[in-house]
């Protein structure tokens, strides 16, 4: 969290805390009818799989967010 690093879809990364160790991988986004006109009801998917956690892993929506290329926080 100190020093944020950028990473390749698809690609995991390996989260090592005092309370647990995790590899985390994140692909996406998915774009529900990519192609059709814009509207407000439009998201984006993203998929967060984490495996060989060494103890239970504390998630919440509130941990994640994303930066577009111009670097708003969505």
């Amino acid at each position: 969290m100190v020093k944020p690093a950028l990473q390749i879809e698809g690609l995991p990364v390996e989260v090592d805390t005092k309370a647990f160790r995790v590899r985390v991988t994140v692909s996406g986004p998915v774009v529900p009818g990519e192609g059709l006109p814009d509207s407000p009801s439009n998201h984006l998917q993203w998929t967060v799989t984490m495996k060989g956690a060494s103890a239970d892993v504390p998630v919440s929506v509130a941990d994640f967010h994303s930066v577009d290329h111009l670097g708003a926080v969505f």
